[in-house]
């Protein structure tokens, strides 16, 4: 959710409807990302044990789709991206 306030926040300005728009926008992409088929991969902190984002990966033919959530914006900062899309094209 914190993903989609800084993002809405960015567009629309800080505001209570920025707020309840990205909690929509962020349910909506959950469970939108939990009915499809493929394979969801978490990734923790290690210290914490705490889940900081999932992937998910869905291939068909020769087609690759990966989605990235990340839990929170210090999350986002840790660019473990990058290795949600290294193991994509692998």
């Amino acid at each position: 959710v914190q993903h989609e306030v800084r993002l809405l926040s960015n567009m629309y300005g800080a505001s209570t409807g920025a707020f309840v728009n990205a909690l929509a926008e962020a349910i909506s992409r959950y469970i939108g990302t939990t009915r499809m088929a493929g394979s969801i991969r978490e990734y923790r902190d290690a210290e914490r044990d705490r889940v900081i984002g999932f992937a998910h990966e869905v291939a068909k033919a020769r087609t690759i789709r990966g989605q990235w959530f990340y839990c929170d914006d210090d999350a986002a900062k840790r660019y473990v991206w990058f290795h949600s899309v290294k193991d994509l094209v692998q």
